[in-house]
């Protein structure tokens, strides 16, 4: 472990008591620690910021994990990590950085398309269909037409769609 005098600093604590509680593993954590603060923990150390396998952690190591990790399941009433959103959200954006720490652009991509999806409305091919000046589309009655009149204007109304033409108003 290392850091001013073999020591971690506040905000070295603060960031893997964070991670913690965002479910990412210790080793992860501990990866992550090595990459954006340039020192290097042992994941047993790690674990020692973790309350729920830790019950000897500080309180105010303990506290800060419990509030991280309500807000993070504030937007949704589950706590089944992966049934939850943002769990899901981080784990396709972990394996897109890993993707891509590994240059593998397509699995990447896969990725980043999977988080679009997650996100929601993105990567649709939803259309949103009205009537005549945005109202609501208009039907036909058809419970006093013959099969044949209902399949005459079914034919009728799908030669206009495909030549981009409007039906005319009844």
């Amino acid at each position: 472990m290392a850091g001013r005098g073999g020591k971690l600093t506040d905000a070295m604590r603060r960031f893997i008591v964070t991670r913690l509680a965002l479910y990412d593993l210790p080793s992860e954590v501990a990866e992550m620690l090595t990459e954006q603060f340039k020192v290097t923990i042992t994941i047993t150390a790690v674990r020692r910021y973790d309350p729920e396998r830790n019950n000897q952690c500080s309180k105010r190591w303990s506290d800060l994990f419990w509030v991280v990790r309500k807000n993070f399941h504030a937007s949704t009433a589950e706590f089944v990590p992966t049934a939850n959103k943002a769990v899901r959200l981080a784990y396709l954006d972990k394996a897109a950085r890993s993707y891509l720490k590994k240059g593998n652009y397509f699995g990447m991509a896969k990725m980043l398309e999977s988080i679009a999806k997650e996100s929601g409305g993105s990567f649709t091919n939803r259309r949103e269909v009205t009537g005549k000046d945005g109202g609501p589309v208009e039907y036909s009655d058809v419970s006093d037409m013959t099969d044949s009149e209902i399949q005459a204007e079914m034919t009728q109304l799908f030669s206009q769609a495909l030549a981009g033409v409007s039906p005319a108003p009844k």
